[in-house]
């Protein structure tokens, strides 16, 4: 197709024109890209946060799209800054570092947020960032009158930004985010994640009255969104997985749904080889956990995690030990208590709920020849309450209570009182069974103990126990009928006649027995310092089981109006005084590494 003359002059003015717009768009980004760089720049260097150096490479602008981006931003915390944080000289507990490769404004009016200071984003990017939390200790001092913030303290009530007018954000947006925790005094990592993506929608800051360019963040309509993931935790011998993740910051509320905490590897044969020493290994699904009221300012200001209410729904977890495996003897874990007072983290939950239809298996391995104890707990609830390692907060102690079927068919139910002040980390626990056939418990006992149930009914089984670091002194009565039960070889899964004849003609065959007297079986012994909290807790029961139903067991006789008697054993006292020597031994212990630190003072 030939062109007129007329037609190739319009073509050639058109070229020149949109030749010309082109160049005075490029001229204009340039210009702007430099003047807008100049203001940013100034903005960074005027930040009146002098503990931070934010620096950026270089800010590119878009005016058609509205974007503004800038490369290579940085947040660094300043060297003395780190140090007073190391020497627990701050109000705070954490500090952060930042990189972000890509920070886009997206949908920017530029006209607008040049001329006017009115800022109306469409969207804010973060591609590639990467951000350390550098995790040391606050300064303890006591605390402020109320209404009066603390030097360096972050409010969302109150946020300085110079030479804006008004502030509106639709979308911020975390792509290929990353986020590591620091011991800011090891330099070793506490916590990481892999890659992740997560949308912030519908937060803005609006301007408090007066001077000072100060905002208020207003988020009655902002929403955080986590998208599934699955992270790899650190030591490398579990993974988490999340479904959904969504925060609604009008009533500070989070809700995550299908959560799976699984070991590194299915096949937990495979797993436990990867171990040392006998450790629980545990593989958990959670339908919905549930955080009620968070306290953000507390915790972007200070890092002190309070939360109201916590509510999970639809546990099923599993838990298996190898036992072929040796034990740590050289571990001390602690009571929760125990850890929670200890814990330099400051934490508040008000109260943590566990759904009724819960679920709990326990199963073992180990080189006895009756095989692998298992232990189910159906139906399970539990409540506990003043979950707290906030110094303030120790003298009230916390409590819980747990609910469960055993087996999916005896009703147990037991209430923990945990003070958070004791010295010796003393915890009292008490409970009762419900009516059952004693043959459902032999999952527990043949591969314990070689000893089967083959008649017998559990009328009721009451305990309680105090126990603290070293020793556990309790009591239980049990009432039961018609029990008989036989003995095996270890050797062979052959019936071992001798143990079973003593048995049926020491054990007592019911409580109360055919004189109507009610025994109280007595529960002491000396805590295996290697093994924690949920050993101790079946050990005391077990205990009590054994010295009801053998007849050298130690147990306090009642007559049938419930006058209590001498016990038909004499209480050892070894054990206690053992227990008190090493308090007294721990007690020197202290006092020498004292008067050494001293000396080399």
């Amino acid at each position: 197709m030939t062109l007129s003359k007329k037609q190739k002059r319009w073509l050639i003015i058109s070229g020149i024109i949109a030749g010309t717009l082109a160049v005075a768009i490029i001229i204009i980004n340039l210009v702007l890209a430099g003047f807008l760089g100049k203001i940013i720049t100034q903005a960074l260097k005027d930040y009146p946060d002098k503990h931070y150096t934010i620096t950026v490479d270089r800010v590119g602008v878009n005016i058609l799209t509205g974007n503004v981006n800038l490369h290579g931003l940085q947040v660094e915390p300043d060297s003395l800054f780190i140090e007073q944080l190391k020497q627990e000289k701050l109000n705070q507990s954490m500090i952060i570092r930042m990189t972000v490769p890509l920070f886009r404004l997206a949908g920017l009016n530029l006209y607008k947020a040049i001329g006017d200071g009115d800022i109306n984003i469409r969207k804010i990017l973060f591609r590639n960032a990467k951000v350390q939390i550098l995790k040391g200790k606050k300064k303890k001092q006591p605390k402020p009158p109320p209404g009066v913030q603390l030097e360096h303290e972050f409010t969302l009530d109150s946020i300085q930004i110079k030479g804006i007018s008004n502030i509106q954000l639709v979308k911020l947006q975390f792509s290929n985010f990353k986020i590591e925790i620091i011991n800011v005094e090891t330099n070793e990592t506490i916590s990481k994640n892999e890659s992740f993506n997560m949308v912030l929608k519908g937060g803005r800051l609006l301007k408090l009255p007066g001077e000072g360019d100060y905002f208020k963040l207003d988020n009655s309509n902002t929403l955080l969104e986590l998208s599934e993931k699955e992270w790899l935790l650190p030591g490398g011998n579990y993974k988490l997985a999340l479904g959904k993740l969504e925060m609604k910051f009008a009533d500070s509320t989070v809700v995550i749904k299908r959560i799976v905490f699984k070991p590194q590897y299915s096949n937990l044969n495979k797993m436990a080889e990867k171990l040392k020493y006998t450790t629980g290994i545990f593989n958990a699904k959670v339908r919905q956990i549930s955080l009620s009221k968070i306290y953000l300012n507390k915790l972007l200001s200070g890092g002190d995690l309070y939360i109201d209410s916590i509510a999970i729904t639809g546990l099923d977890m599993d838990i298996y030990k190898d036992k072929r495996k040796p034990w740590d003897f050289d571990k001390r874990p602690k009571y929760p208590h125990e850890a929670l007072r200890k814990m330099d983290f400051p934490l508040y939950i008000r109260v943590l709920t566990l759904g009724n239809k819960s679920k709990l298996v326990y199963h073992e391995k180990s080189e006895k020849e009756f095989g692998n104890l298992t232990i189910t707990l159906g139906s399970m609830s539990a409540v506990a309450k003043h979950i707290t390692s906030v110094k303030d907060s120790l003298r009230k102690p916390m409590s819980a209570n747990l609910r469960a079927k055993v087996y999916n068919k005896v009703s147990m139910n037991v209430d923990f009182l945990l003070p958070l002040n004791s010295r010796v980390d003393t915890f009292f626990m008490s409970g009762s069974v419900g009516k059952a056939d004693m043959r459902i418990f032999n999952p527990a006992l043949y591969p314990a103990i070689g000893m089967k149930i083959n008649k017998g009914t559990l009328n009721s089984l009451k305990f309680k126990t105090r126990a603290n670091r070293w020793y556990i002194d309790g009591e239980m009565v049990m009432t039961y009928e018609g029990l008989e039960t036989e003995f095996f070889k270890k050797k062979a899964k052959e019936t071992n006649k001798f143990m079973s004849w003593l048995t049926s003609s020491i054990a007592h065959k019911s409580n109360p027995g055919k004189n109507e007297k009610l025994r109280t079986a007595k529960t002491h012994f000396d805590r295996d310092m290697y093994k924690g909290f949920v050993n101790i807790a079946w050990k005391a029961i077990q205990t009590g089981l054994i010295n009801t139903i053998s007849g050298f067991g130690k147990t306090v006789k009642e007559d049938k109006y419930g006058n209590k008697k001498k016990s038909s054993a004499k209480k050892s006292k070894t054990s206690k005084q053992s227990a008190a020597g090493r308090e007294k031994a721990a007690a020197k212990d202290k006092k020498k590494k004292r008067r050494k630190k001293g000396k080399n003072k």
